[in-house]
């Protein structure tokens, strides 16, 4: 099979199917053949072909922060100096393994990247905050703390 899967080749029951499995992972494949009105033979063959094109990445678990000690949530705007790209690519680097950085974006406009943060408090932030950046030699502007906590 191609695993090139053309968007028309995703029809309305494919979409179905991936918004039952986006609300929940875990949604058996019982469950989604009775709310879409497909045949559990159908649905089957339906998601190993959403698996084997890429359009089914991964399955991941959603984690209740809160309940694994880590309170603060923070939504960190990130400036990198422009012309040096060793130090980007070194940030990015950095940036994408940290246990503590849930999501990492390039983005346009003032800022270079948006990285969403968890902390077990605003100390454990702030403690966490300098080894990443390395303000000194990266960064064009600190990064301030623009945090929810739940």
């Amino acid at each position: 099979m191609d695993n090139m899967m053309q968007e028309s080749q995703v029809d309305a029951a494919d979409r179905m199917l991936l918004t039952q499995l986006q609300r929940d992972a875990r949604t058996t494949v019982q469950q989604m053949a009775e709310k879409s009105g497909l045949s559990t033979a159908s649905v089957q063959r339906r998601l190993r072909r959403l698996r084997e094109a890429g359009v089914l990445q991964k399955e991941v678990a959603l984690v209740d922060q809160k309940k694994v000690g880590l309170g603060v949530t923070a939504i960190v705007s990130v400036e990198l100096e422009r012309d040096r790209l060793e130090q980007i690519d070194a940030f990015k680097r950095k940036a994408r393994i940290d246990p503590q950085v849930l999501h990492f974006y390039c983005i346009a406009g003032d800022a270079d990247f948006v990285m969403v943060v968890v902390a077990p408090d605003i100390a454990g932030y702030e403690i966490f905050y300098p080894p990443v950046f390395l303000c000194r030699q990266q960064c064009a502007q600190i990064p301030h703390l623009n945090c929810g906590v739940d």
